[in-house]
């Protein structure tokens, strides 16, 4: 043991704790409280310090499970973010697991494709400091500014289980089943799907190898009309469960396309997945607006699908892929940009809103010949750009003298 580990050893056995110090003026320089991981950065870096001061010999998983300073601070972010950092190499990307959050493998970003993040300076609207933002911004008083931020905690608060719930529900009524136009051996084989693990997941009706409702299918066309059909389960009354379970599924769909278009290299449907991730998350409401309806879902047909609606989707075999949804953790400021992005480089370039949304950074990926032009045009916006170099975590822990 070094001496600086048998010192706080002797320290941690008298009742002393371990005083860490860290700062953001790096080559990273993560900002705070902008969807760049930060704080499982922070937090990461403490596990691979206390790792080789006490020579723990903990390995890559077990280092990405320890949330020991994400608990204390009051955070349950949970290990994907960690498994992404620790399982990092360069030039590739990281495919990391859910439920349980495991690391998958990578995958090399071609050299067609460029990333960058971009911290748009609008704080996260659920966020304390959105506050006086928004009094500033729309000269509004704390009063109006605190129901905007409470609205958006409670948009934030949108999940999946109800919907699940809901599909489970309409799989035990055989009437909602005629009228969904689901077949027995079809329900049954989705029932077990959701049901074969420790909690009913949506994934599990499109992940192979983990669906026999997806082996029904014969081919993803096949899946994604069962998809649709499943839908109809949820009344329509209950809207945005329909919304919060499409957007639940067709991105699945769209993670499984991404990780395939990345390897074969197709930077042309990488933009077009980024730009519909983005659509599924894009604001129904206005802040600015005193929360009056935004037109998105006025556009399209596939952000509150009706029944009529899914029955023209079935009758043209639509791509599940590219439905939206709505999961809403975008605001209109970055709708407006991702709409104004896509048009201004022919589809060239394509931005979705990062991490838990509402604000914060946004993720943009773009043709490498076009990077230089894309760039601009973001800090034109006032917005502070990255471009993204997938690399691998540092090993080396600096051990300053006492």
């Amino acid at each position: 043991m070094s001496p600086v580990a048998a010192s706080c050893t002797r320290n941690t056995q008298a009742g002393a704790g371990l005083r860490a110090f860290f700062q953001s003026r790096g080559p990273l320089a993560l900002p705070q409280r902008a969807g760049m991981s930060s704080s499982a950065a922070l937090t990461t870096a403490l596990a691979l310090g206390v790792n080789v001061l006490f020579d723990l010999k903990l390995q890559l998983p077990q280092l990405a499970q320890v949330d020991w300073g994400e608990y204390y601070l009051g955070k349950k972010a949970g290990a994907a973010d960690k498994t992404a950092q620790l399982f990092a190499r360069n030039g590739e990307l990281v495919v990391v697991g859910s439920f349980p959050e495991e690391f998958i493998r990578t995958v090399a970003l071609p050299e067609s494709i460029v990333v960058f993040m971009a911290n748009t300076n609008i704080p996260r609207l659920s966020a304390a400091e959105a506050v006086p933002w928004l009094q500033t911004k729309l000269g509004i008083t704390t009063e109006a500014a605190s129901e905007i931020k409470a609205w958006a905690k409670t948009t934030m608060q949108l999940a999946y289980t109800p919907a699940v719930e809901a599909i489970l529900s309409g799989l035990r009524d055989h009437c909602v089943l005629e009228r969904a136009g689901l077949e027995p051996e079809d329900a049954e084989a989705a029932a077990n799907a959701l049901l074969k693990g420790t909690q009913p997941l949506l994934r599990d009706l499109l992940i192979v190898g983990h669906s026999d409702f997806h082996a029904s299918a014969k081919d993803r066309a096949a899946a994604h009309r069962l998809v649709y059909r499943l839908l109809k389960l949820i009344p329509q009354e209950q809207m945005t469960l329909r919304q919060v379970a499409l957007y639940g599924l067709s991105e699945t769909e769209r993670g499984l396309r991404y990780v395939s278009a990345v390897e074969r290299g197709d930077a042309r449907e990488v933009l077009r997945l980024v730009c519909a991730a983005h659509d599924g998350d894009r604001a129904l409401r206005d802040y600015r607006s005193r929360l009056a309806p935004t037109t998105w879902a006025d556009e399209r047909d596939d952000v509150a699908p009706t029944d009529d609606a899914i029955d023209i989707w079935l009758k043209r075999n639509d791509d599940l892929a590219y439905k939206a949804g709505a999961f809403q953790r975008s605001i209109p400021d970055i709708d407006e940009a991702a709409s104004a992005l896509f048009a201004d480089f022919a589809g060239d370039a394509a931005l979705r809103v990062a991490a838990a949304g509402m604000g914060g950074t946004v993720a943009v990926h773009a043709l490498v010949q076009r990077a230089a032009e894309v760039r601009e045009w973001l800090e034109r916006r006032g917005w502070s750009v990255r471009r993204l170099e997938p690399a691998y975590p540092a090993r080396v822990v600096q051990l300053l003298p006492h």
